[in-house]
């Protein structure tokens, strides 16, 4: 137990708690304190906001407001250490009177000390670099303190600063450059270290947002501008801090790597700074869309607004180049749907760029039922490496039909056979839900002869020598096809052709042997209905109506009203002209069939019906 408590009373002995601590803006400071340590300022207040203690380590990171004296007390286990730090901006070049370089690693984070601290860190552990030679500055305050040229950078650039929160640079020294020569090498150093970030920040292992290489130098306290010594909120702080310039060894390395850049003419140029932000564009896919760029979008000191800086347009993580700028007009025909991050360059006349971001949102066209297509007489490649033809080429076609510019909705971009470039393109005016077969045509018969599909000299000179046409056509698709089905890749006039043929001839034997089954159909249902009889003359079986007064009976059973019916009494025989025209009665009836019985008196009458009587006049 005993040796238990000395152990943990030399662990606290063994930290050393400094009296006076020296640190320049954005200088990294840790230190290790004993288990069980409180920290506070020294007349018993909070301690200041570039301070924290992150369980048992003390941790700082001043920034410029913090220049000056601050005083904080560290109470332990073993007592008590009053801590005096002097806060220093930094006057002097790396490199002395040449350039330096720089790798700057962007972050970003929290307002939390600890974070920028841990980053930085990372960073050393990374570059192996001194911890103590490494800084970490908020944007505006690294721009003020040195004057700087970018020289290399990754596929992300400055438009992924704008909108983010907390932003803070890790600045990590690189090599010195040789001399002022117009053409200088790019630093070795710091391109193996701008290459370990990269290799880091794909892997995830750094969440960083963007590195990039600056060559330049630390500006003397005359040259700077907006930058004002605060002091310490501290009662004993000094009102006028000690501003300690020391001299510190400059190591000087030699670089192999042979990669030009541009001169550095900087002078007293300042670069172009930002004051306004673009907003949104809304495009459709194939129709030319355009923004008008405020004026007061950018400003430089020597230059003026936005007009007068040169205007790129950049997209961010991808090489396609699709959207141009011109006479402060960005313009572009999107051949893909989705959201775009783009960013607006402005450089001014010393190459110093600032940019700005903005997004470009297109969404999906109508499908077309035909397309026309042009085969150009440029070069594929020129129209996929320079937004200004696909741009300029709808504006021409538009003003060739004297419409609006609309009304012209490119499709895609292919290359032939020849390499040069195919442009299928469709009237956007036209309906699609049903196929306008005159105003199609009307419209080829304006561009191209009625019978060689051959470009009119007219419409060559309206669509001007640098969009030639060698060939033109026409391709049927939606709603103008029979059924539906996607348009030939291949550039070719549409035409009756054996797939159309057969399928014709496929529609026609349907119609047939549909109408055959109608037909089968209907002879099945009379087969089976029942045949309409011929009426019947007789009540049944052939036996007529006879009524009691007409039977010479006087039996008293018979009714007037009641009709009688005898038995098998025929109707008189067809008698050709050739045979005897007597009539010939039936036989007589038998008792057994006799209704009425036995009758002597009717034994002898015939079952023929008698005439009626003689009434005398």
């Amino acid at each position: 137990m005993l040796l238990l408590i000395l152990l943990l009373f030399s662990g606290i002995t063994a930290i050393e708690i400094p009296k006076e601590v020296k640190l320049y803006v954005g200088q990294v400071y840790s230190l290790s304190l004993p288990q069980g340590s409180r920290v506070e300022d020294a007349s018993g207040g909070p301690i200041s906001n570039w301070l924290t203690l992150d369980i048992e380590t003390l941790m700082g990171l001043p920034q410029g407001e913090h220049v000056g004296k601050h005083y904080v007390k560290v109470t332990h286990p073993n007592g008590e250490n009053v801590i005096e730090f002097k806060v220093s901006e930094e006057f002097l070049n790396p490199c002395g009177e040449t350039d330096s370089f720089w790798v700057e690693v962007l972050f970003e984070g929290s307002k939390l000390v600890q974070d920028k601290v841990r980053a930085a860190k990372m960073v050393h552990d990374f570059t192996e670099v001194d911890l103590e030679k490494i800084r970490v500055y908020t944007p505006e305050y690294g721009k003020a303190i040195r004057d700087l040229t970018k020289l290399e950078m990754n596929g992300n650039d400055e438009s992924l600063q704008q909108g983010l929160e907390d932003l803070f640079h890790v600045v990590v020294p690189g090599d010195c450059a040789e001399g002022n020569e117009q053409e200088q090498d790019l630093p070795e150093k710091a391109l193996q270290i701008l290459e370990i970030i990269f290799e880091k920040q794909k892997s995830g292992e750094i969440s960083a947002v963007n590195a990039e290489i600056f060559q330049g130098r630390v500006r003397s306290r005359q040259e700077r501008q907006g930058v004002k010594d605060i002091i310490s909120n501290f009662d004993f702080a000094t009102s006028a801090p000690d501003i300690v310039e020391e001299d510190f060894e400059v190591t000087t390395l030699t670089t192999t790597t042979k990669r030009s850049v541009r001169p550095n003419s900087r002078g007293s140029d300042s670069s172009p700074q930002k004051l306004g932000s673009l907003s949104s564009m809304k495009c459709y896919r194939g129709i030319l869309c355009s923004m008008t760029i405020p004026s007061d979008t950018f400003m430089d000191p020597e230059d003026g607004k936005t007009e007068k800086l040169k205007l790129e347009v950049k997209s961010n993580g991808a090489d396609e180049k699709w959207v141009k700028v011109d006479k402060m007009q960005i313009s572009a025909v999107p051949l893909k749907e989705g959201e775009f991050q783009m960013r607006l360059e402005a450089r001014d006349k010393n190459n110093q760029m600032v940019s700005a971001p903005f997004n470009v949102l297109v969404e999906d066209s109508s499908i077309p039922n035909h397309k026309f297509f042009f085969e150009m007489d440029t070069l594929y490649d020129r129209y996929t490496s320079n937004p200004h033809l696909l741009v300029g080429f709808v504006q021409r076609l538009a003003s060739a039909f004297k419409a609006s510019t609309d009304s012209v909705m490119v499709d895609r971009v292919e290359k032939s056979q020849t390499g040069k470039a195919v442009i299928y393109w469709s009237n956007a005016n036209l309906s699609t839900a049903i196929c306008p077969t005159d105003e199609i045509e009307a419209m080829k018969l304006t561009m191209a002869t009625k019978k060689q599909n051959n470009p009119k000299g007219v419409f060559m000179k309206a669509m001007g020598p640098e969009y030639m046409v060698r060939k033109l056509g026409l391709n049927f698709t939606g709603a103008c096809l029979p059924s539906a089905s996607s348009d030939s890749s291949s550039p070719s006039v549409v035409s009756p052709n054996r797939e159309s043929g057969f399928g014709w001839l496929a529609l026609a034997a349907a119609l047939a042997l549909l109408l055959l089954l109608i037909a089968l159909a209907l002879c099945c249902c009379l087969a089976k209905r029942p045949k309409k009889e011929k009426p019947s003359e007789f009540v049944s079986k052939g036996l007529p109506v006879v009524f009691p007064e007409e039977v010479a009976d006087e039996s008293e059973t018979a009714i007037a009203s009641t009709p009688m019916l005898v038995k098998e009494e025929r109707p008189p025989l067809k008698v050709s002209q050739h045979e005897n025209p007597l009539y010939k009665p039936p036989p007589p009836l038998t008792s057994s069939f006799s209704p009425r019985g036995t009758t002597p008196g009717l034994a002898g009458t015939p079952s023929q019906r008698l005439p009626p009587p003689y009434v005398p006049p």
